[in-house]
């Protein structure tokens, strides 16, 4: 039996096996990247044109400020609070980050 003669082209091709196998392990990641972002695309870009983030990006975008003087319900600002997470404490009780309290005009 005879060898196949092979090419010295395909040859030194072989040669440097693992430089292909890298190479081509690289461009199979970069286009595997490159389909993933598109596919990110076209998912984004459908949330938004159905408003799924809407309220996320009003959340962001415009801020609600609350400050001294303002006239407003006891149970609006409870649940302005409240939806930000905040946890509520009893009066006595010490106030950490992330906690409130409410209190009536005489523990002011």
């Amino acid at each position: 039996m005879s060898r196949p003669v092979v090419p010295s082209k395909l040859k030194a091709l072989l040669q440097k096996k693992p430089l292909v196998i890298a190479v081509a392990l690289l461009t199979l990641t970069i286009i595997v990247f490159v389909a993933w972002l598109f596919t990110l695309d076209r998912q984004i870009t459908e949330r938004l044109s159905e408003g799924r983030f809407a309220p996320a990006v009003e959340f962001y975008a415009s801020p609600s400020i609350i400050r001294a003087g303002y006239n407003l319900p006891i149970d609006f600002v409870e649940q302005f609070i409240r939806r930000r997470r905040f946890i509520a404490r009893p009066f006595k009780k010490a106030i950490d980050e992330g906690e409130f309290s409410q209190w009536n005009s005489e523990q002011c």
